[in-house]
């Protein structure tokens, strides 16, 4: 499944990129993220609504996880890392948009403090 099934088909990876969109914060993400991102929302669903039994929406969302319906899903240490990896590679390019929009400080200007607003 290509990231851009993936992303039409899962509301949350979709809004969540929607809203960076209206603070022009959109980007690229590897594929490989958006579909590990896409698996651990599904595996997540799975494990708090359904007692961590698989079930045809899961099976049917990630067929790459040769699950059937009934099976106890069980995130092995392998998963959790290429979770962590995801939800790291995503952050860290949140991070770069971010920094590819911001000015950088100029020289002297104060650090964590708001600027002072003139009032009339």
């Amino acid at each position: 499944m290509n990231a851009t099934a993936i992303l039409s088909l899962h509301p949350a990876l979709r809004g969540f990129e929607g809203l960076l969109r209206l603070i022009d914060l959109t980007g690229p993400v590897e594929d490989e993220t958006k579909r590990t991102l896409y698996e651990l929302g599904q595996v997540r669903n799975v494990i708090v609504h359904r007692a961590s039994i698989a079930d045809r929406k899961l099976v049917k969302a990630c067929p790459w996880l040769n699950l059937s319906p009934g099976t106890k899903v069980v995130v092995t240490s392998t998963a959790f890392a290429r979770y962590v990896n995801a939800v790291q590679d995503y952050l860290v390019a949140l991070l770069s948009r971010v920094k590819s929009r911001v000015p950088p400080r100029r020289s002297g200007e104060s650090q964590g403090q708001p600027e002072q607003l003139q009032t009339e």
